[in-house]
């Protein structure tokens, strides 16, 4: 099977050592998004750890898109590959 990363479209094989490796650029490795991350919350009681729902996304992209909440904006959106993010505020 494969996991596509949500915010580049590279694909990754279920078997591939390229998950949570080192990363420079896109298609390098895949990590874990954190749908809610506790620094939403900063880490307040009953928000300790981050939430469990999480997506499988390029490493190198989802720490360029740190923590920011999901959403449209407007300006500072970047091109990664196929697929699109910003940073907007």
């Amino acid at each position: 099977g494969y996991l596509i990363d949500m915010y580049s479209n590279v694909k990754y094989s279920v078997n591939d050592s390229r998950i949570n490796k080192n990363y420079s650029r896109i298609g390098q490795s895949i990590n874990r998004e954190h749908a809610f991350p506790q620094s939403w919350f900063d880490k307040r009681t009953p928000m300790k750890s981050d939430l469990f729902h999480v997506y499988p996304t390029d490493g190198y992209v989802n720490n360029q898109r740190s923590n920011y909440p999901y959403g449209e904006c407007e300006g500072g959106t970047r091109l990664s590959n196929d697929g699109y993010y910003g940073k907007g505020r």
